[in-house]
């Protein structure tokens, strides 16, 4: 039995979201978090090869951190800021974009100043532009902004964050 780290980020959203597995599902199910890789693949219908594989895969993407709690995003605003007003901000690789990716609703009710709801862009159009963008991502709660920065880190925005509260 091959044991895993039990301590990745996040577990039971990778569980949903990667695995489709949620854990609530499993509990209804009275079936245990899987504890080895071969409890994962049996439970998630995969191989042990294409479990270790997806496994592998969020590791790597959550290498580099992936969250940034509210005193990194103000230095990370701060270095943005003073970029832009030396006017070296595109040479400095300080480019920094917060992606609100709440609901619509939600972001009417209060939003960071200087975000961008997810619902006012055309996002397919300017994914492709943004892997050489500092994003953080602001959601409803940790897991929603942790998941929305892996999916833009899966998808080339290796410098994405999610704002943790």
């Amino acid at each position: 039995m091959t044991v895993f780290l039990k301590n990745m980020k996040h577990w039971d959203l990778v569980l949903r979201e990667i695995f489709l597995l949620p854990p609530a599902m499993l509990a209804d199910a009275a079936l245990p978090k899987p504890e080895s890789i071969e409890d994962l693949a049996r439970l998630s219908g995969l191989t042990v090869l294409e479990a270790t594989d997806l496994l592998l895969k969020v590791d790597a993407l959550q290498a580099m951190p992936v969250s940034v709690d509210l005193a990194g995003l103000e230095m990370m605003l701060k270095e943005f800021h003073d970029a832009r007003d030396s006017g070296d901000a595109r040479n400095s690789g300080a480019e920094l974009l917060l992606l609100d990716v709440r609901s619509r609703a939600e972001y009417a009710g209060g939003h960071l100043p200087d975000s961008i709801s997810i619902h006012d862009i055309d996002f397919s159009a300017r994914l492709p532009y943004l892997h050489a963008v500092r994003v953080v991502t602001v959601g409803r709660d940790n897991d929603h902004a942790w998941s929305a920065a892996m999916y833009l880190r899966d998808h080339g925005v290796s410098e994405a964050r999610s704002l943790e509260s």
